[in-house]
């Protein structure tokens, strides 16, 4: 899952861009994957967060399927 992060700090718009995947990554993407586990802690805008990927919703594989039939649920806490 591709994530992008974005907001205002005090110089001006931050934009980060973060992978996630569910699970063990190494799986899918072998040894030398480019993607990061489904909790995250990261800091963004000078505030510290953990970033939890709980579930990635996929249609089925039809291929007419839009970025907008696809859902996440993804938590955020503040540390």
């Amino acid at each position: 899952m591709d994530l992008a992060l974005e907001g205002v700090g005090t110089e001006g718009k931050i934009s980060q861009h973060v992978n996630m995947c569910i699970g063990d990554c190494r799986t899918l993407y072998k040894s030398n994957s480019f993607r990061e586990a489904d909790t995250l802690d990261r800091e963004f805008a000078g505030q510290k967060y953990r970033l939890i990927l709980d579930a990635v919703n996929r249609p089925d594989s039809d291929s007419t399927k839009k970025k907008e039939d696809y859902s996440i649920s993804l938590r955020i806490e503040k540390k």
